[in-house]
């Protein structure tokens, strides 16, 4: 038998437990890169989890914003359309006011009463109401003014009337 030198066997030995080491090593990192493979998986899977979700619940939230904008325009054109024939009836109703004014089969009178408390004329109307009140004719023109006038007023009540359910619509909207 030959002999070895013990040198010879320690590095012999020395050798083979750096191979084990060595092929241990790259064992376990060939497993935690395997690990880390699995982990960064599992993170791309919950991200895309959280991302479907997200997308979704923006989706949900979109088709809802897009359905109270679209209750929210109907009911303005509601409020719209009801605003406009409110004036178109009112606009009838001021010319046939008009109509018959000019027709003489409506007249337009104020009461009147005399400076400084005495008897009216007999030139002014006396038709008399209740409280025995004298009352004068109103010209044509100054009739056709005043009524328009109080058309115009009406109109702006209705305006704001319009505008005050716009905003009451709007803020119960909201909530």
């Amino acid at each position: 038998m030959i002999a070895i030198p013990w040198y010879w066997r320690w590095l012999a030995i020395t050798a083979l437990v750096a191979a084990f080491a060595a092929f241990f090593y790259e064992q376990g990192e060939q497993h935690e890169s395997v690990r880390r493979d699995v982990i960064d998986a599992r993170r791309d899977v919950t991200d895309a989890k959280r991302e479907t979700a997200n997308a979704k619940a923006l989706a949900d939230a979109q088709t809802h914003a897009r359905a109270l904008e679209h209750d929210a325009a109907d009911q303005m054109a509601r409020i719209g359309n009801r605003y406009q024939e409110q004036l178109r009836d009112e606009t009838e109703q001021r010319d046939r006011v008009i109509t018959d004014l000019r027709a003489g089969t409506l007249r337009l009178s104020v009461p009147i009463r005399a400076a400084g408390g005495q008897c009216v004329s007999a030139s002014a109307d006396t038709r008399s109401g209740g409280d025995g009140e004298a009352h004068a004719e109103l010209q044509d023109a100054a009739a056709e003014f005043l009524i328009h006038l109080a058309d115009e007023a009406d109109r702006i009540v209705d305006q704001l009337g319009a505008c005050q359910t716009i905003i009451v619509d709007d803020r119960a909207h909201q909530q």
